[in-house]
Formats: structure tokens, C-alpha cells, sequence
């Protein structure tokens, strides 16, 4: 308990607004509940629907009814959930954490089930290769369950097994993304010759793990 309880603390943007809740295998999302938002498509058209983000893959759940489908990314543009962007970026949904008008500071939030299973081996080897096949063998909610009733009573019941989360910041502008380090930035945005970009890293003195530092990266690539 105490160790999700500091990796949650660093998702505060997320979970302010319910200090008690703790993802588990059975009710592996960013929320407690399945939310009303929009989702955009591509081509213009919107549809109402109440969902979640699944923590295994970043994947976009929705009900329909009370059975829980699995959105299809390549044809959306954007989701809201609640107050909360999100944006398909690399295969996840990730969230709007910081700026606007297509210079965005996002967050992408994956349950470690791997950190479940992880231990140590024969001859003191890591048993990581064992994982994949015991992972396979619970029951995820979401996915091997996928009756929305059913979940919500095996949450109340504090069935399943608590899962730790793993964060990582990323930038977006325009159609392009980037994970928030120098080196990914400089190779998606071809900056790693351009002396203005080196100038500007050098005066304000950018901290990679800082949000607001990072959104002040993305309004600089934006402006070019």
C-alpha cells in the first residue's frame, strides 16, 4: 500500500479528486467510474458516450449498454472526459497536462503490471520472463471482464490487486509528438543544429521534468 500510495502521489493532476482510489487488476483505470465526455473524429463528427482510460494499454473504454467496448484510435482526433483532453499520441490516450492553440504538454499513465510478477529467479535471475505468461493468466478488468455491473461490485469489494502507476510527459504540437527529453525533441522537431533552439535551452535554463518548463518548449516550437 504505501508504495502505490507514493507512486499515486505523483499523479496528482489525475487523482485530487478521489484520495481514495487505487487502480487494481480488476478495475484498471484512470478513473473510479466511467465519466460522460465527447469524442472528435477526424472527420468532424462527435459522439457523446461515458468512458475511461484502461492503465494496461492506454487504450480508450466506453459503454455501451453496460458492456465495455474498446474505441478505435486511428479514426479519433481528441477526447473529453469531464474537464480532461486527451489526445492519441503513440498508441495511448494521453492527457492534456499544460497549454493550447496545438503546443501541448501531455501525460501518459500505464499501469506496472509487470512489477506484479517481478522477483527473482532461479540462479538470481529476474523472473520478467515469466510475467507475460502470468499476466495472461488473471483476470483484467476491462478486458477478460467486461461487464461494467460486475466490475463495479468487484471494486467495491476491493477485489483484485493493487497496481502502481508509471508516468511520462510528452510534448505535442501540431501533428507532430515527441517524448518530453532533449534528445526525442531535437530528433522530432530537426533541432539539433538550430542555434536559436540551443540559445533558448541555455536562457531559461529548461528542466526536462518540469511541466511548466517543458509547455514553455512546446510554445517555443510552435512560434517557429
Amino acid at each position: 500500500m504505501k508504495k502505490c500510495l507514493i507512486v499515486l502521489m505523483l499523479a496528482l493532476p489525475f487523482l485530487t479528486y478521489a484520495e481514495d482510489y487505487y487502480p487494481t487488476t480488476l478495475w484498471p483505470y484512470l478513473y473510479p467510474d466511467f465519466k460522460e465526455g465527447i469524442i472528435s473524429y477526424d472527420g468532424g463528427g462527435q459522439v457523446k458516450a461515458h468512458m475511461n482510460v484502461h492503465l494496461l494499454k492506454g487504450d480508450l473504454h466506453f459503454l455501451k449498454d453496460n458492456t465495455i467496448m474498446v474505441a478505435e484510435k486511428r479514426a479519433l482526433k481528441s477526447v473529453s472526459i469531464g474537464d480532461d483532453l486527451f489526445f492519441p499520441v503513440d498508441g495511448l490516450f494521453m492527457r492534456v497536462v499544460d497549454g493550447n492553440d496545438g503546443a501541448y504538454v501531455l501525460m501518459s499513465v500505464l499501469g506496472d503490471f509487470d512489477s506484479l510478477f517481478t522477483g527473482t529467479g532461479a540462479y538470481g535471475t529476474s523472473a520478467n520472463t515469466q510475467a507475460v505468461t502470468n499476466l495472461s493468466s488473471i483476470e483484467i478488468g476491462g478486458i477478460n471482464v467486461t461487464d461494467h455491473s460486475k466490475l463495479l461490485q468487484d471494486k467495491k469489494e476491493a477485489n483484485g490487486r493493487e497496481i502502481d502507476l508509471k508516468e511520462k510527459l510528452y510534448i505535442k504540437v501540431g501533428d507532430k509528438s515527441s517524448a518530453a527529453f532533449q534528445k526525442d525533441v531535437e530528433q522530432a522537431f530537426n533541432l539539433s543544429d538550430n542555434a536559436e533552439w540551443k540559445s533558448f535551452l541555455k536562457r531559461e535554463k529548461i528542466k526536462w521534468r518540469k511541466s511548466d518548463d517543458i509547455a514553455k518548449v512546446a510554445q517555443w516550437i510552435v512560434r517557429q
